[in-house]
């Protein structure tokens, strides 16, 4: 059960769950609208797991904002708000944009507001394309062993994506900790709690980091078309308003 509880005298704004409900699932999609109370008001949601969010305790004042994409210089697209940088990257002859040299942030903002990292290309067999920020100013790993999970918005073509915890430090055959959502043609909210990443079925299996230790030693965080090497004739996807959940 996931419960938020709020009390005021004014007007606030709060985001409006929207349950749509499929195959026994609930997603959520995320939008704004105001009211105004003098009550507390409490708001029971059944939330099953899904591609979308899970329910977990949170402390909003200390979460991190990762990349919120308010710039006040178009020349600084590349920097995250950790200071760390954002790229794109291909392989085997795939196609990718905004290219490697050329990075710009996308202005399809969230919900028509500011700006977005925007991932497009195409994915040839046993090729990869990918997006990410790195999360430092000097290029070297940090710990997220204090957060629970990370939270983002994203827009897509309805394909699967993956997100993952880029960790070359402790991690050496690339399987990183990762975790596959559907990528869905309006913006929606997803919430992701760090323990339901997983490894995928490759890499060396004699060889096995634990999450808790991958945590430790953070590179970046990258999204890519899922799953790796699998052909794709368009890449569409955008990831906005990125946050680590304490």
């Amino acid at each position: 059960m996931f419960s938020t509880k709020l009390s005021t005298k004014k007007k606030v704004c709060v985001s409006l769950l929207q349950l749509s409900f499929f195959t026994g699932l609930t997603v959520l999609a995320f939008d704004q609208f105001s009211f105004s109370t003098t009550n507390s008001i409490t708001a029971l949601l059944g939330l099953s797991p899904s591609q979308n969010s899970f329910a977990f305790a949170q402390n909003a004042t200390h979460d991190k904002v990762v990349d919120d994409f308010k710039r006040k210089n178009k020349n600084q697209d590349r920097v995250n708000a950790l200071g760390g940088y954002w790229y794109t990257a291909a392989g085997a002859g795939s196609e990718v944009s905004p290219t490697p040299n050329n990075f710009k942030l996308s202005d399809e903002g969230v919900n028509g507001k500011g700006k977005s990292a925007k991932l497009t290309g195409k994915v040839t067999k046993g090729g990869y394309i990918s997006i990410g920020t790195s999360l430092s100013k000097n290029g070297q790993p940090i710990s997220l062993a204090q957060y629970k999970g990370i939270e983002f918005w994203a827009k897509g073509d309805g394909k699967k994506y993956g997100i993952q915890l880029q960790t070359p430090n402790v991690i050496k055959d690339y399987n990183y900790y990762s975790y596959v959502f559907v990528a869905k043609p309006q913006w929606t909210h997803y919430q992701i709690p760090f323990d339901k990443l997983t490894q995928q079925n490759w890499g060396k299996k004699t060889v096995h980091v634990a999450l808790k230790d991958s945590l430790k030693q953070v590179l970046t965080i990258t999204w890519y078309p899922h799953p790796y090497g699998e052909p794709r004739g368009s890449v569409n996807l955008a990831v906005g308003d990125i946050k680590l959940i304490y």
